[in-house]
């Protein structure tokens, strides 16, 4: 149904603008062009043209995400052997406040002293 409804907006489309025009291009002119003819020319070369600049953009697109994704896999291999590293105990057993030694600062948080 929707081929036979595109079939039949593009014959009505062909009949409707069947005047024959000349068509002037940068460099060189066409004559006796239909303007249903020279109308769909036209819209085909300026998808053709957004579809080249496209594909470009794309494909900076994906370099870049490719160069933050091995910047990602790089810090994020450098996090774990941060974490498999080991605080030294004098680290781990800092007072926090001079003036109050009943708190001390441990590898899991600040922890009151009993």
């Amino acid at each position: 149904m929707v081929f036979i409804g595109l079939l039949y907006t593009g014959w009505r489309f062909a009949h409707g603008n069947s005047t024959v025009v000349d068509v002037d291009y940068v460099v060189g002119r066409s004559r006796d062009v239909a303007v249903w003819k020279a109308l769909v020319v036209s819209a085909g070369v300026g998808m053709a043209i957004t579809f080249v600049l496209m594909i470009f953009s794309l494909i900076g697109a994906r370099l870049e995400a490719r160069r933050f994704r091995k910047a990602a896999v790089g810090l994020e291999s450098e996090l774990n052997e941060l974490r498999q590293l080991h605080p030294s105990s004098e680290i781990v057993a800092q007072t926090v406040d001079s003036e109050d030694a009943s708190i001390v600062r441990t590898g899991r948080g600040v922890v009151q002293k009993a």
